[in-house]
């Protein structure tokens, strides 16, 4: 059997920079990388786009929501919306309307993969028994409405009024006369036609 030759690899040694051993300028060179990534990576987008996902959650159900001019959706939505001040205007068309200014924060850190919420908790729409009146008659006209409709699939939803209504009497922050209630549920159950209305 032939014997493998013996190779010699000559030693390799790097030579001092800027007057540093090897050994300290590679150690700052990785900590330069590491931090370049980390900045990259962690702090770079939230620079960017620095923001929120907000969600509005208002006392009165349901509302229609804009942020600075913009639709953004009704009761339980979500928006990112970037640092700094901002207005929010809420109203049920045709019963009362409210507006609310509310600053988002600057977070930076890791935003992309921690995406950071808020929730901005709106002030009811009703105050009083007067309103609170125009705004179950509001939603009896939808009540008839949504009764012409007798079956409902998963593309084509009835929006709960009976449990919204509930839930905005529950959040009114004034005695409110409860016969109105009364007579807006018994006069809505005539016009219970399905049994989507009925669970609701």
């Amino acid at each position: 059997m032939k014997k493998q030759p013996e190779i010699k690899v000559d030693r390799v040694e790097l030579k001092p920079l800027w007057g540093m051993v090897p050994g300290l300028y590679l150690t700052l060179l990785y900590l330069i990388i590491f931090l370049l990534i980390l900045f990259l990576v962690g702090f770079l987008p939230g620079i960017i786009k620095s923001g929120k996902r907000i969600t509005f959650a208002s006392a009165t159900q349901p509302v229609t929501i804009e942020v600075d001019g913009h639709y953004v959706g009704s009761f339980g939505a979500t928006a990112f919306l970037r640092s700094g001040e901002h207005t929010v205007r809420y109203y049920y068309e045709g019963v009362a309307e409210g507006e609310q200014t509310f600053t988002v924060g600057h977070p930076v850190f890791f935003t992309w993969l921690f995406p950071r919420k808020e929730t901005i908790h709106l002030d009811s729409l009703i105050s009083d028994n007067s309103t609170f009146r125009t705004y179950l008659e509001k939603v009896y006209d939808e009540v008839v409405k949504w009764s012409a409709v007798i079956d409902f699939d998963e593309s084509y939803h009835r929006p709960p009024l009976f449990n919204q209504v509930a839930q905005t009497a529950s959040n009114l922050n004034f005695s409110y006369d409860e016969k109105l209630l009364e007579e807006f549920f018994l006069s809505s159950l005539v016009h219970t036609t399905s049994q989507v209305m009925l669970d609701d």
